[in-house]
């Protein structure tokens, strides 16, 4: 009875009849793949993912929410939106989900894209061009908005898929660690909830 190969990855290669890549092959396509992914993410101010900017009527602001009703969407329960936010601020907050979802259906219709998130922690860093300050989120929550009511007056959110790590930060952090650290370690910035 023979031995399966081990775990050396020559001996597997050439007994399945593959030839094994040479290391400079491998190299030139590790390289190839890497120019590739830093191409795919835009870090300019543009990327809303890294230089996150609140708009008046597309943006709602839910960071004084209480934190039961924040957990309870978390963990995916059906929440109103006037559990998520003040009573006074109620009107503007119907109108501004309104205009929330109707731009992320017209993104998922156009486009193919799934825009509407609910952005859960914020990192904050001083920039080198003296522009504002980046501001990325760091949790992105996928949701679903529900109109209900005569008129749309009620409003519901939910949870539409797992949390997420924003992926372009973590990128843009590993960059930027991988590219300071002949010139030292990054400054501490500021991250809030």
């Amino acid at each position: 009875m023979t031995k399966p190969p081990g775990p050396d990855e020559a001996a597997a290669n050439v007994t399945s009849g593959i030839l094994p890549i040479s290391a400079a092959r491998r190299g030139l396509v590790d390289r190839a793949r890497k120019e590739w992914i830093d191409r795919l993410i835009d870090p300019s101010r543009n990327n809303n993912l890294l230089f996150f900017r609140p708009l008046k009527l597309a943006t709602l602001d839910l960071s004084d929410v209480e934190p039961e009703a924040s957990r309870a969407l978390i963990r995916g329960e059906t929440t109103p939106l006037d559990r998520l936010v003040a009573p006074e601020r109620e009107t503007q907050a119907v109108a501004q989900a309104k205009e929330i979802r109707k731009r992320a259906i017209a993104n998922l219709e156009d486009r193919g894209l799934e825009t509407l998130y609910l952005a859960y922690g914020m990192a904050s860093w001083p920039v080198s061009d003296e522009g504002r300050p980046a501001t990325a989120p760091i949790l992105l929550v996928p949701i679903e908005l529900e109109l209900r009511g005569r008129d749309g007056r009620q409003v519901i959110v939910r949870r539409k898929g797992d949390v997420q790590v924003n992926l372009v930060l973590l990128h843009f952090l590993t960059q930027t660690r991988l590219s300071r650290s002949t010139r030292g370690p990054l400054r501490r910035g500021g991250c809030r909830r």
